[in-house]
C-alpha cells in the first residue's frame, strides 16, 4: 500500500466517523423531563357522587414541590362558582396530596370541578389538570359526566 493510498483510506474512515457522528447527535433521542402527571384520584374523576366527600385524593407520577404556596395550587368550585375553602395535607413522600373541601352547610347540586397544579422536585416542570364530580342530582342544561380511572402506563 502506498503512502498515498493510505492517507486517503484515512481521510476516508474519518470522513465516514464525522458523518456518522454528526447523524447521532442530530437524531438521537432527545432527553425530556415529563410533567407531573396524576396515576391515582379518589374518588375516580366523573364519580357521580350523594355528597361532597371527606376529602379528595390525588397521586402524581412523581414527588411534587411543597415548600411554599407557589409551588402548587388546588381550587374546588361548585356549580354555582362560589368559592369553597380547602386544606391540604400533602403525604410525606409528597407524591400524594389529600384535599379537603370547606362543605357548605347545603352543598348545591350538580357538577364540581377540582383543579390542581404541582411543580416536580426533579426539574420544576409544571402539572395541571382539572377534574369533574357529580354531586347529587344533575341540574337542568348540566350532561351527565363519563367516570375515568386514571391509570399508571402499561396499567
Amino acid at each position: 500500500m502506498t503512502a498515498n493510498t493510505y492517507l486517503k483510506s484515512r481521510l476516508a474512515a474519518a470522513a465516514v466517523l464525522a458523518v456518522a457522528a454528526t447523524f447521532a447527535a442530530v437524531f438521537a433521542p432527545v432527553t425530556a423531563h415529563a410533567q407531573p402527571e396524576l396515576i391515582e384520584v379518589t374518588p375516580v374523576e366523573g364519580a357521580s357522587l350523594t355528597e361532597l366527600p371527606e376529602f379528595f385524593r390525588l397521586c402524581f407520577s412523581e414527588a411534587v414541590k411543597t415548600e411554599t404556596k407557589e409551588d402548587w395550587g388546588f381550587n374546588i368550585r361548585p356549580p354555582d362558582g362560589s368559592g369553597v375553602g380547602l386544606r391540604t395535607v400533602f403525604g410525606t413522600d409528597a407524591t400524594c396530596v389529600d384535599v379537603f373541601p370547606g362543605v357548605p352547610a347545603e352543598p348545591p347540586p350538580g357538577i364540581w370541578s377540582l383543579s390542581w397544579l404541582v411543580h416536580a422536585q426533579s426539574d420544576g416542570s409544571e402539572g395541571s389538570g382539572e377534574l369533574r364530580y357529580q354531586i347529587g342530582d344533575l341540574q337542568p342544561g348540566d350532561t351527565p359526566l363519563a367516570t375515568r380511572k386514571i391509570s399508571t402506563a402499561g396499567g
